[in-house]
């Protein structure tokens, strides 16, 4: 059948396609978003058992689903404790990556944050103090709120206050 042909149901071939495109790229978003949940919820068994029927789909075309699967297998390597993997997939991500960028960043601020290592010290700064310039950026620190997930922006406080040696002033204490 050409590509202007119809394809039953009065539907041309290129909607189903598109259609067909559409339904793949949710269900990798879907298995993806579970893969997350089962992580975060220390469900490995299941996580693994996602995560490997993730790996065994046809490679990604999609460079956000392409991002947030390399967080996925970051964070998987990370929680195992096998740094280098992590460190390898974060890496991947590029700072085009947007709010997946800065979670990388935040994931890495924690990983390379050894104090007996100066050389990881700094990179575990350099990390932090890039999101906090790209969330200033953004404007997620003026009272007009941010243009960011304020998720991230409490991600961000987060990490700072588990990393910082010194005592974080809260806007509760007077």
């Amino acid at each position: 059948m050409l590509n202007g042909e119809k394809a039953g149901e009065g539907m041309w071939l290129s909607e189903v396609i598109a259609q067909q495109d559409r339904w793949k790229r949710l269900k990798r978003y879907t298995i993806l978003y579970l893969a997350f949940a089962h992580l975060t919820r220390s469900n490995w068994e299941e996580a693994n058992r996602t995560i490997h029927h993730l790996r065994s789909l046809p490679p990604i075309t999609d460079p956000v689903a392409s991002h947030l699967f390399s967080m996925l297998i970051a964070t998987q390597a990370q929680y195992h404790g096998h740094f280098d993997t992590a460190k390898e997939y974060y890496a991947q991500i590029p700072s085009t990556a947007g709010e997946i960028y800065l979670l990388a960043l935040l994931n890495q601020t924690v990983l390379y944050r050894d104090l007996s290592n100066p050389s990881d010290l700094a990179k575990s700064t350099r990390f932090l103090k890039e999101v906090e310039e790209r969330l200033g950026r953004a404007g997620a620190f003026t009272p007009n709120g941010p243009t960011v997930l304020p998720q991230i922006k409490a991600a961000y406080t987060l990490v700072k206050g588990l990393i910082s040696p010194e005592l974080l002033k809260s806007k509760y204490l007077k």
